[in-house]
């Protein structure tokens, strides 16, 4: 299973399939010394010690093979679905009537969007896992084509964008008077724009004093330094004005979204995120990002804004311009949570996701 915010997607869709009378294992390779099988929320759940190095990329592979035609052996598989992301099901035999990979975004998707060279194996694996799928879901639009571009898929790639998956006892919010609180949430990593968000902060405080910027997620490494660390050498005698809080669970940080005016979240990379859905269906307004599926999501102005990372001048400016209008942060936040609500919901996102595995088996029983 995935980490992160795509791991608490999954779990939801793991969870409600179970729940509609649908068998559901999920394997994974996991920093552990001994196996262990579970049983969460009517999922399997077997968790198998994994290596680390070269060697992991082989043994992992072999450790998940076994299980998987154990599992095979005492039931019948329909559908194994993998991520795309260092290709865990390359080079495994088929042990299920489908096989599917749902790209979130692969090793070589990321480095070409950042520009670098990629690992010259993991590239070779996500080519195999690719390919000898019998299917592809992709979390948005952009996604697919890069993907197909960038391995010279040739057949359709099904699109289920991601959802956002928030408790009922989270707070919405409903109070848009100024409090002059901005928050970011995320890891701290070149590829989210925290660079480009503490220049534009310091610009932006030259005619906002007072404001704070509060800053959410574990720290993270650019250049064999400290992302922290280096935020706080840009932003210089700012720095008292952000709120560095570290990481907390998922479900806290949902807790207390709604007390901040409006989040920033301008990354340079995304396949569909997560974070801006989470804060949207809260009401929250939410400046996203202009590059990769950014404008998917949000339509600039209406449902939220779109910044360029590339400029954190403008960013500064479009910071400004939200800070200054708590009429249109409500109605944009208002407008984002009514969007998510309707289009991207969990339960919407479960339903396109069983709507397409009945479409892929039929199609394999040649009932299409």
């Amino acid at each position: 299973m995935a980490a992160g915010g795509i791991g608490v997607l999954l779990k939801g869709l793991c969870e409600q399939l179970a729940l509609r009378s649908h068998d559901v294992h999920v394997v994974g390779c996991y920093a552990i010394s001994e196996a262990i099988t579970d049983c969460l929320n009517g999922v399997q759940v077997h968790r198998l010690p994994g290596r680390f190095g070269w060697a992991g990329l082989i043994l992992d592979r072999v450790s998940l093979y076994r299980k998987i035609s154990k599992i095979a052996k005492e039931e019948a598989i329909d559908i194994i679905e993998a991520p795309d992301f260092e290709a865990p099901s390359a080079l495994l035999p088929r042990q299920s009537r489908v096989r599917l990979v749902r790209l979130h975004g692969s090793h070589v998707y990321f480095s070409h969007e950042r520009n670098v060279s990629p690992s010259r194996s993991i590239s070779m694996l996500e080519k195999v896992a690719l390919r000898q799928s019998d299917a592809w879901i992709s979390v948005s639009n952009y996604t697919a084509q890069e993907t197909k571009s960038l391995f010279g898929l040739v057949k359709s790639i099904h699109i289920v964008n991601n959802a956002a998956h928030v408790p009922k006892e989270a707070p919405r919010k409903s109070d848009y008077a100024q409090r002059r609180k901005i928050v970011f949430f995320g890891t701290l990593a070149e590829k989210k724009g925290v660079f480009s968000l503490v220049k534009a902060w310091r610009i932006f405080l030259t005619s906002h004093p007072g404001w704070r910027l509060n800053v959410i997620g574990r720290d993270g490494v650019y250049e064999k330094r400290s992302v922290r660390e280096q935020m706080d050498e840009i932003l210089g005698d700012a720095s008292d004005t952000v709120n560095f809080m570290g990481s907390i669970p998922n479900e806290d940080l949902l807790l207390r979204l709604a007390e901040f005016d409006f989040a920033i979240l301008p990354s340079f990379s995304e396949t569909f995120a997560i974070a801006p859905m989470e804060a949207m269906a809260l009401g929250v307004p939410v400046i996203g990002s202009v590059l990769s599926s950014g404008p998917e999501l949000i339509n600039h102005g209406l449902d939220g804004w779109l910044a360029d990372p590339r400029d954190h001048e403008k960013m500064a400016g479009l910071l400004s311009e939200v800070a200054d209008d708590p009429v249109n942060r409500e109605r944009v936040g208002r407008a984002g949570r009514a969007k998510v609500e309707k289009y991207l919901s969990h339960g919407a996102f479960v339903d396109k996701n069983i709507k397409v595995y009945r479409k892929l088996l039929a199609d394999e029983a040649g009932l299409a």
